[in-house]
This record gives C-alpha cells, structure tokens and sequence, in this order.
C-alpha cells in the first residue's frame, strides 16, 4: 500500500511541476520572437530595396550600351570608302543651346560605289546629337540643327544628362551619362572607339 501512496504523492509533486509556463516566461519568448521577426523584415526590405536599385542601374547601363553601341558601329566605319575616295572626317559640333561636341556627323560609303553620297534616303552620313535630354539620329544630315532628327533613348524613362564626342589621334571617345527618371539612378558610360578607316 505503502508503495500506492508514494505513486500517488509522487504524481502530484509532477502535476504541479507540470501546470505549464509562466506569464513571465510566455511574455518573454513573445518578446523574444518579435524581435527575430523585426529583423527578419527589415532584411527583407533592405535586400528588396538593394534589388529594386541593381535592376534599375542594369536597366540603365543597358539604354546607355545600346545607344553608344550604335554610334561605335558607325564611328568604326568612318571614313571607309570602296574604291579609296576622300570621305570627310567625322565632324564635332553641337546643337544651338547645347553643351559643346554632343553632336557628331560620320561619313562612309555605305552602298559601297566610291563616292559619297548625302542626300535623300540613301544619303551616307550619320548624325547623332544631344538634344532635350535625349539623344537623336538622322541620315543623310550635313549639320547638327534642324528637326526631323529620331530619338534613339527614351526620354521618358532615360533622360541623357551628357554626351560628348571627343576626337583623338585615331580614335574617338565616347562620354554618356544618364538618370533614370523617377529614381536617383544615374551612370556613366565611356567607349573608346578605333577608327579603322581614318588611320
């Protein structure tokens, strides 16, 4: 019998051990878990703003490649000219009102028939300019003014800050800076361009 009350004693020095946790020690780990919590959500805004600005200076950087890409294409052809003619040199110079040597106008024989022509829709030169913040193109151009001229970026989620056309021994150089409309994003871009046909 002995050995029955003891059991029976023994299981209640367990119930009451065993009636669960203090308001204390609940209010603790609730504390403690809403600290973790916290923390885990301002990593995740921080990570998803971190994001949010690598994709809009790729985004960037992509607008400024494409653009530079198809003004180096043209400055790499400068001067060419099937059966060995004088192409003009690829003139500097810069729409009225805007910063000095953001235009350029490149000259070569694109059909390939030894000679040089200017006008109408086969004309061969090639103008790029800053104009507005944006950049422009337009064939069979002699000057950097007039109208007419097609936006090659998109003003209105790139606007161009600078473009500037600097012409070296053999070379050109190629400065782009952009700002994403809308974010502080900005980005320089730099090509060195070889002028093959021009050496």
């Amino acid at each position: 019998m002995r050995s029955g009350a003891a059991f029976t004693q023994h299981r209640r020095l367990l119930s009451r051990r065993q009636q669960g946790a203090l308001l204390a020690e609940m209010l603790v780990a609730m504390l403690l878990g809403s600290v973790v919590m916290l923390a885990a959500s301002r990593l995740l805004v921080t990570l998803r703003a971190g994001h949010i600005a690598h994709e809009q200076r790729v985004r960037l950087e992509e607008e400024g490649a494409r653009a530079l890409g198809r003004i180096e294409k043209d400055l790499r052809r400068a001067g060419f000219c099937a059966s060995g003619c004088d192409m003009p040199l690829p003139r500097v110079d810069a729409f009225p009102g805007e910063a000095g040597a953001s235009c350029v106008i490149i000259y070569y024989d694109l059909n390939a028939d030894g000679r040089l022509d200017t006008a109408g829709g086969s004309g061969e030169s090639f103008g790029y300019r800053l104009r507005a913040g944006a950049l422009e193109t337009q064939r069979a151009v002699t000057a950097c003014g007039g109208t007419q001229w097609e936006k090659i970026t998109d003003e209105r989620s790139v606007t161009v800050t600078s473009f500037r056309v600097e012409g070296r021994a053999g070379f050109y150089v190629l400065r782009l800076g952009l700002r994403l409309n809308g974010s502080n994003q900005t980005a320089a871009l730099v090509r060195l361009v070889l002028a093959e046909n021009l050496q």
